[in-house]
């Protein structure tokens, strides 16, 4: 068993959630008390929920499977 902290140990230095919101491409803001993501599309600011940005990440992988697949994928949650 590995405990997390052997592993954290193994990094030289602490990285704060802080300090990895300086290297994003894309802003966090506070909207309503709920985190938001605002990006520049086509030189115009737009600010999205997460979950917004995670339906449009699936829906891409949806369709570049369908492409290199030739067909039609169903995503039912089923196995």
């Amino acid at each position: 068993m590995v405990w997390i902290h052997d592993v954290s140990t193994n990094f030289p230095q602490k990285v704060t959630a802080c300090q990895d919101i300086k290297l994003l491409p894309y802003l966090i803001v506070d909207k309503g008390s709920k985190p938001m993501i605002s990006v520049k599309v086509k030189g115009e600011d737009k600010v999205m929920a997460p979950e917004e940005v995670s339906s449009m990440v699936l829906t891409k992988m949806k369709e570049t499977a369908e492409n290199y697949l030739g067909k039609d994928t169903a995503l039912t949650g089923k196995s």
